[in-house]
């Protein structure tokens, strides 16, 4: 992880020499903030000097640090001007140093902290270049340029119903169809509104395409909602008496582009990767995103992942159970 301190004070960017040790630290002049920060790497920590600023320079920074919730921010405050420090917090900023602190140094003690905090389990590397380091092809206008047979960037979702054998069991074949087709007509409704192509479909299992944007934090949310409405989706959509634990795998890979009558003989990594660790590596019941795309999602839900086991050279992270298990 590298941290990146903007201030135009040399006694604030003092305060932190004692992170060189144990961490990649830059020092910028304040002005550089809007040249620097689309370079700054997903999972990276930025502090930002907020002295001498107007009040309305201040806001607009903020709304502007928000709006790049990939990137974990923490004000320094001299003064200690900032009237309401919990909404910093709530608005999904990770630390602020006030007025009082500035008179100590930063430790690498705070930043651990930090990280604990913020649930920065997952290999600093693995955060920052998985993403970075592929080949995106990005469709400029979306599904509107997208072609068949070239390659593009796409965030898979991958979405299986779990409880066909319980439903079949108790309640008959008949009855499991129409869950299953009510299931799928429902999210392809759902993830339709966000830009979300129902392309493989396989009895209890659909996979979506998302065409990449950068910041598209739409998916995640729309997929966490989904999550915690689960139980009003089973008994007033579905009228069913078993609750769904659907397995969700998310992964950001290139794919080419086949019509929905053509998806399954496209060929790629991302989607074998999907595939193979369906069937042999995920827990039922439980929500999985790759390491392609971790660094991507909102802070703000980012608290509900832990890291899992590695699989085919891709670290993951699983949704706590609290969350996806929220009925027991």
């Amino acid at each position: 992880m590298n941290i990146y301190v903007f201030t135009n004070s040399k006694k604030i960017g003092s305060l932190f020499d004692s992170l060189l040790k144990d961490y990649e630290l830059f020092i910028y002049k304040r002005d550089m903030f809007n040249t620097s920060i689309d370079s700054i790497n997903p999972g990276d920590l930025v502090y930002y000097d907020i002295q001498g600023l107007e009040a309305d320079q201040l806001y607009l920074s903020i709304s502007d640090f928000v709006d790049k919730a990939a990137i974990n921010f923490g004000i320094i405050d001299p003064k200690s001007e900032i009237a309401s420090i919990s909404d910093l917090f709530f608005a999904g900023f990770c630390d602020y140093i006030s007025k009082k602190e500035i008179a100590y140094p930063i430790t690498p003690g705070r930043i651990k902290k930090i990280r604990s905090y913020k649930n920065f389990s997952l290999p600093d590397k693995v955060i920052m270049n998985n993403s970075l380091r592929m080949n995106i092809k990005k469709a400029d206008k979306g599904w509107n340029s997208i072609q068949e047979g070239k390659e593009y960037s796409f965030y898979i979702l991958y979405f299986r119903l779990e409880e066909v054998t319980q439903l079949q069991n108790h309640f008959g074949y008949k009855f499991t169809e129409s869950i299953i087709n009510t299931v799928r007509d429902y999210l392809k409704s759902y993830f339709g509104a966000l830009d979300g192509k129902l392309w493989i479909t396989d009895d209890n299992k659909v996979l979506f395409l998302f065409p990449y944007k950068d910041n598209n934090h739409n998916i995640f949310m729309g997929i966490f909602n989904f999550l915690l409405n689960k139980i009003l989706f089973s008994g007033e959509t579905l009228k069913s008496p078993v609750i769904v634990n659907p397995t969700i795998i998310l992964h950001l890979g290139n794919v080419t582009y086949l019509n929905e009558d053509m998806a399954g003989k496209s060929v790629s990594n991302s989607l074998n990767l999907i595939f193979h660790a369906a069937n042999s590596y995920v827990t039922p019941g439980n929500f999985y995103l790759s390491d392609t795309v971790f660094g991507c999602i909102p802070p703000t839900i980012a608290f509900f992942f832990r890291r899992a086991p590695s699989f085919e050279g891709h670290d993951f992270m699983i949704m706590k159970n609290q969350i996806i298990n929220s009925q027991e």
